[in-house]
């Protein structure tokens, strides 16, 4: 179960870098979201 969750965590926060990256582009605004 705890891999499992640990698994899901991973994914969603490579997700959401992924979505920074590609909306920000240079990565202006990564310091303002991180």
């Amino acid at each position: 179960m705890i891999t499992l969750v640990t698994i899901i965590h991973i994914l969603v926060s490579i997700g959401l870098i992924l979505v920074v990256l590609l909306q920000t582009g240079k990565g202006a605004d990564m310091g303002a979201v991180f």
